[in-house]
């Protein structure tokens, strides 16, 4: 193997070069489903009810990274507030930071301690078992 020169990156490195590059790839892709799904709320609100007011910008770290999209504020005439219309049809807390998802991945790595095993089954656990999956195969 000595007379090999072609340098070959390590296992190791390859992880952390395909992983980086599929976050990015997840970014780009969540931030897009977060506008469709935006522009599609705009579309179908009860408009007699809600004014669209403004356009803000909000950031909630996630498994893959940081995740920066634009989101609409509108104004309810009912009830005189502000309102994020795609928070609320998301389940996401206005104010947090932290996607509901990373938030309960990290309560179950310190829950279940610094164990090797446990910590490794984890990120299959959490990660690459979509929810819908485990809902239709009534496992979870």
């Amino acid at each position: 193997m000595n007379d090999f020169n072609m340098k070959i990156p390590t296992f190791k490195e390859l992880e952390q070069t395909f992983f980086a590059l599929l976050s990015n790839i997840f970014v780009e892709e969540f931030v897009d489903y977060l506008h469709m799904v935006d522009e599609k709320i705009m579309e179908l609100r009860d408009k007699n009810r809600y004014r669209l007011k403004d356009h803000r910008e909000r950031t909630i770290q996630t498994l893959f990274g940081d995740v920066t999209f634009q989101r609409r504020l509108y104004e309810d005439r009912k009830t005189g507030q502000t309102v994020y219309l795609l928070d609320q049809y998301l389940s996401i807390e206005e104010r947090k930071p932290i996607s509901p998802h990373l938030e309960e991945w990290a309560i179950r790595l310190a829950a279940e301690g610094t164990s090797y095993i446990k910590s490794g089954k984890s990120p299959q656990r959490m990660v690459w078992k979509p929810i819908f999956l485990t809902k239709l195969s009534g496992k979870s």
